[in-house]
């Protein structure tokens, strides 16, 4: 629903269909809408929810009719724009891959119209303390705002109230992982299991010590140029905080079609929301961090439907078997390189990003 100015003060834009893909996708759904709806009706933000269909299965229906409403959606209007069969079967590994993550999120960013914009998933829920922030308007244009995720068990109330779900998220003993800025901690142990390569602190590391040196030159297979662009690069950016980002990216619908979205590459998304965030700070969008009781928590999907530290190989033997391409780490510091040295400008998407080109059926709640 707009506010005084015509439009909304925020967008959620999120991708799905009804595949049940990560197990009980469904269940997560209903849960992310409903406690999401909640809060933004309980804090008054006039807002809009982007659900973006790609692929529906056609011997299933569509999301909006299998879905619980809460009876009172207000101020939040809910949004369906659907990315046909037809459509999708342009896309190279259409076979394989019956949804194109970063692709569809474009497709909602690009029709979006709020004063700011926020790209996440149909898994995730947001503390109240972060809806507060949002509902204070403190949001600014030229902010890129992250933050880390806690990774919660699968068996959060689904008929329980929202004090309920959210005591659940808060309850330690339902943490399983936290996707910080320097890598994926496991809740039970303290380990770190994964730092992502993307994270400066970890390619200070493995580089800096033999940076300069020929033999760390040949062994990274440098250039002393691109040493000197790498090593200026990392005093430029510092440590940006990429890991999950993908859960949890927002800006000003303005800086959204500044950067005309991710790079809409025709392969699974792993690294193309990192690639989207450095490319971003490089245009001069700073990151703010949000912390404290600001959270998101992600409900845990079934092994090797997405990227967690434990079940990595499993998702990476899929995709091979089934000649998926990814970005690997390589790829994605190759482009960071690039573009921090002024090769490319970031912006990967030509002026018909996000599927202006096409005619999109869409359907809001009544």
């Amino acid at each position: 629903m707009p506010n005084e100015s015509g439009k909304p003060y925020f967008s959620v834009v999120v991708t799905s269909r009804n595949d049940d893909h990560g197990g009980d996708m469904l269940g997560r759904m209903n849960i992310f809408a409903r406690t999401l709806l909640e809060q933004l009706a309980y804090y008054r933000v006039p807002s809009e929810l982007i659900f973006v269909e790609w692929n529906p299965p056609a011997d299933r229906p569509r999301l909006r009719d299998v879905l619980r409403w809460p009876k009172d959606r207000y101020p939040c209007e809910v949004r369906f724009i659907e990315v046909p069969t037809e459509v999708h079967a342009r896309f190279r590994h259409a076979q394989s891959l019956p949804l194109f993550q970063m692709i569809a999120k474009n497709v909602g960013v690009r029709r979006a119209r709020g004063e700011f914009v926020l790209a996440t998933n149909i898994d995730i829920l947001f503390s109240d303390a972060l809806v507060r922030y949002i509902a204070a308007r403190r949001l600014r244009t030229g902010r890129m705002y992250r933050m880390d995720r806690f990774d919660i068990r699968e068996t959060v109330p689904a008929d329980g109230d929202l004090e309920a779900r959210l005591a659940f998220c808060g309850d330690r003993r339902n943490l399983l992982r936290i996707c910080e800025r320097g890598g994926t901690r496991d809740a039970r142990t303290g380990k770190i299991d994964v730092i992502f390569p993307n994270h400066l602190e970890l390619w200070a590391r493995k580089t800096f010590i033999k940076l300069f040196p020929e033999e760390g030159r040949r062994r990274f297979n440098m250039t002393p140029d691109h040493a000197e662009q790498f090593y200026q690069f990392h005093r430029a950016i510092g440590r940006l905080h990429t890991n999950a980002c993908g859960d949890f990216t927002m800006m000003s619908r303005d800086d959204w079609a500044r950067m005309r979205g991710y790079a809409e590459w025709e392969m699974y998304s792993f690294h193309l929301d990192s690639l989207f965030c450095h490319a971003a700070h490089a245009a001069g969008i700073s990151e703010t961090q949000l912390g404290g009781l600001k959270k998101i928590f992600h409900i845990e999907h079934s092994a090797g439907s997405g990227f967690t530290p434990e079940n990595q190989d499993k998702l990476w033997n899929r995709l091979e078997s089934e000649k998926i391409e990814r970005m690997t780490d390589q790829q994605l510091w190759d482009e960071v390189i690039a573009i921090r040295s002024g090769e490319k400008d970031g912006i990967y998407n030509g002026p018909e990003w996000g599927l202006a080109d096409s005619d999109l059926p869409e359907t809001t709640l009544p």
